[in-house]
């Protein structure tokens, strides 16, 4: 096909394939995006208690009224600690939680976030995050403005 056949071929095709194809193909596929959704649900459903279960670990009764200054002493109290009060070792161990072999009383794996950590993402990083998602919606489909 040479150069005129492919523009006569483009000029047959309906205006909204020619301007699919000046962008790229860059179009959103609704079905493609549903199914995508529908799958991220059904592994939400069957992840949800146990992530829920996870970060809820360890909550205090009154968590969401203590003070910023209060969550950040008991965070501090938490830390990983080197060794044990047998071994002597001193210092903030900050590894701790990610390593094999320490267990979820010890500040392991599956301990859950700290009540500091747990009141920062309620009060600040989820609305924050809210605000984000929403002011993108909104932006993505504000009508555009014709050329």
């Amino acid at each position: 096909m040479n150069k005129d056949e492919l523009e006569k071929y483009k000029q047959s095709l309906p205006p909204g394939v020619r301007e699919d194809m000046k962008i790229g193909g860059q179009t959103e596929d609704h079905v493609t995006n549903s199914i995508a959704l529908g799958g991220l649900y059904g592994v939400s459903r069957a992840a949800l208690p146990a992530i829920a279960g996870w970060y809820n670990k360890g909550r205090l009764p009154n968590e969401g009224s203590i003070s910023w200054r209060e969550l950040a002493k008991n965070d501090w109290l938490q830390r990983g600690k080197f060794g044990t009060p047998e071994t002597g070792l001193k210092g903030w161990d900050f590894t701790r939680g990610f390593r094999p072999g320490v267990s979820a009383a010890q500040g392991g794996w599956g301990s859950g976030p700290t009540p500091l950590v747990r009141q920062t993402l309620e009060k600040i990083g989820a609305p924050t995050w809210a605000g984000l998602i929403l002011h993108n919606l909104v932006n993505k489909y504000k009508p555009k403005k014709r050329k």
